[in-house]
């Protein structure tokens, strides 16, 4: 997990994941099939999106340490394509290698979620519907998943909250949701705090105690 020597910064195109990877491995090749762009190690085995994401993290905590944990899990949570579950994991096993202290990385990921959860109950609570969903297209926030999160809403009140943590692509929906109706801050902080936990708590834990990365 040492520092890098060389970062080449690529943007990649995938089905389900646009983002920035920091990729050290200058040996690595791209090529085209099917009309989409794949990425090779320098012994021609084609690197997954996983892979590919587990290498930017590495390099990225490599630099800048619990910063960046907290970084990426508040812009994940505020809507940013970040796949939270397998960065999560990966911290837990990078504590599991004695790369990061466990309790330091649950104190920082929770931070990090509970401070994106608050920004966007924020611009939910102050911009509003019709602003939101005008330009949140852009982070996944369109009118299907705000459909399927009121019926939660409707159905379990506040503890959708805390559900939405468990199911990728609703749960900054659930904190927008959540400004929108002008749910109480003490109620929504008070969930919100609770589900962070508990969540990060689990998937640390996971790639602590199992090992477990990809």
């Amino acid at each position: 997990m040492g520092r890098c020597n060389e970062l080449i910064i690529r943007k990649l195109l995938f089905l389900n994941l646009n983002f920035l990877f920091v990729y050290n491995n200058h040996s690595s090749v791209f090529k085209r099939k099917m009309g989409e762009y794949m990425i090779f190690d320098d012994k021609g085995n084609e690197l997954t999106k996983e892979k590919l994401f587990v290498e930017f993290i590495s390099s990225f905590i490599g630099q800048y340490g619990y910063l960046a944990i907290f970084l990426l899990l508040s812009l994940g949570i505020i809507g940013l394509p970040i796949p939270d579950e397998i960065l999560m994991t990966f911290v837990g096993f990078m504590c599991h290698e004695g790369h990061l202290n466990y309790v330091l990385s649950i104190f920082f990921s929770f931070l990090g979620s509970t401070i994106g959860m608050i920004i966007s109950y924020a611009m939910g609570n102050k911009l509003g519907k019709p602003i939101i969903l005008k330009y949140g297209k852009w982070i996944g926030l369109n009118n299907k998943r705000f459909t399927k999160v009121e019926r939660w809403f409707h159905r379990f009140g506040p503890w959708t909250i805390i559900i939405g943590y468990y199911v990728p692509g609703i749960r900054h929906v659930t904190s927008y949701m959540s400004g929108i109706t002008q749910m109480k801050f003490r109620t929504y902080l008070a969930f919100a705090c609770f589900g962070s936990l508990t969540w990060v708590i689990i998937f640390i834990s996971i790639g602590y105690f199992l090992g477990v990365t990809f």
